[in-house]
C-alpha cells in the first residue's frame, strides 16, 4: 500500500493544473449521509471506517466555494441504490454481499446529500441508480428548487404505484426523459425538466472536469471512466477523494485505484493547486478585460 500511496503523492506534487474556468465543472460524487455520517449505513450497518470520507469534506467545501466564486458549474451527485431502481445485476451483487433492500433508499435521510454541501448550494443535482454519473438510462439531473422533483424525492419507492396511478412521474420516468436532448437546456431545467450529465455539460461548453467525492474504487472510478471515454480532461484532487476503510483491508483499494486513475485517465493534483489554477485564470481574465 505504501508504494501506491507514495506514487499518488508524487503525481500530485508534479501536477501544475492549467484550466479554463469557463469550460470547467466540478462534480461531487456521492457525498451522502449514508456514506459520510456516523449514523449512516456504511458505518452503522457495514462497520466501515468512514474517517477518510469525513476528512475530505473541508477540501470539497473549499473547492465548491472557489468554483462558485468563478461561476464554475457544480454538480452534486446523489446515489439512490434502492432495489426498485438499480439494475438486476447490481441487485444480485448487493444481495451476495448481504445488503438487503439496497443502499441510500429514496426518501431516507441516508440518501440525502450531506448538509455542508446542500447549504452552500449546487447548480445541478444528479440522481443516479448505477455507479457512474454518466450511466445512460439510470441517471437524471435537475435544477435545485424544482419542487415537484424535490417533493417526490422525499417519498419512499413504495409510493411509486400510487404516483403512477395519479399519472405523475417516477424515477423510472425521469431516467427515460433524461435521455431526450431538449433544444434549450437552461429553459428546460427552469421549467422543471431533467437532463443527462453529458448533455448538461456539453450545453455549457464544458470540456474539463474536477471530480471529487467517494468512493474512490467504485463510483468515483466509474465516473472518471465515463468522463474519460467521453473525452473530458479530468483533474482529481487526491485530498478531496476518499473511500471507506474495509475491515481487514483498510484503504488499499483507495490507493490502488487512485494510482491507476492517475496513470491512465486523469491528472492527480491537490485542492490547493486547483484553487490556485482557478484564481490564476480569473486574474488573467481580469487583466485582459482591463
Amino acid at each position: 500500500m505504501e508504494k501506491y500511496e507514495q506514487m499518488i503523492k508524487q503525481m500530485a506534487e508534479n501536477s501544475e493544473p492549467q484550466l479554463d474556468a469557463k469550460k470547467t465543472a466540478l462534480i461531487c460524487v456521492d457525498l451522502v449521509n449514508d456514506g459520510s455520517d456516523d449514523n449512516g449505513f456504511f458505518k452503522k450497518v457495514l462497520n466501515f471506517d468512514i474517517s477518510l470520507i469525513q476528512k475530505i469534506e473541508p477540501n470539497v467545501i473549499k473547492l465548491i466555494e472557489a468554483c462558485k466564486k468563478d461561476s464554475i458549474p457544480i454538480i452534486g451527485v446523489q446515489a439512490i441504490y434502492d432495489f426498485s431502481y438499480i439494475p438486476v445485476s447490481m441487485k444480485e451483487r448487493f444481495e451476495a454481499m448481504g445488503i438487503k433492500g439496497g443502499l441510500s433508499p429514496k426518501g431516507s435521510l441516508g440518501a440525502e446529500i450531506i448538509p455542508k454541501i446542500k447549504n452552500i448550494g449546487v447548480d445541478l443535482i444528479l440522481v443516479k441508480s448505477y455507479y457512474s454519473s454518466f450511466s445512460p438510462g439510470k441517471t437524471f439531473g435537475y435544477k435545485p428548487g424544482n419542487k415537484e422533483i424535490e417533493n417526490y424525492m422525499k417519498l419512499s419507492s413504495d409510493k411509486d404505484d400510487i404516483i403512477t396511478r395519479e399519472k405523475k412521474k417516477t424515477m423510472l420516468d425521469y431516467f427515460k426523459e433524461a435521455q431526450i436532448i431538449p433544444q434549450d437546456i437552461d429553459s428546460h431545467l427552469d421549467n422543471g425538466g431533467v437532463v443527462s450529465l453529458d448533455c448538461y455539460l456539453k450545453s455549457k461548453g464544458i470540456d474539463t472536469l474536477i471530480i471529487c467525492g467517494a468512493s474512490t474504487h467504485v463510483c468515483v472510478d466509474s465516473t472518471i471512466s465515463g468522463a474519460s471515454e467521453r473525452g473530458y480532461k479530468i483533474f482529481v484532487p487526491i485530498d478531496a477523494i476518499a473511500a471507506e476503510g474495509i475491515p481487514g483491508e483498510g484503504y488499499e483499494r483507495h490507493f490502488v485505484y487512485l494510482s491507476n486513475q492517475g496513470m491512465f485517465k486523469a491528472e492527480l493534483t491537490s485542492t490547493e493547486r486547483l484553487i490556485k489554477a482557478i484564481e490564476k485564470f480569473s486574474n488573467n481574465s481580469d487583466k485582459e478585460v482591463k
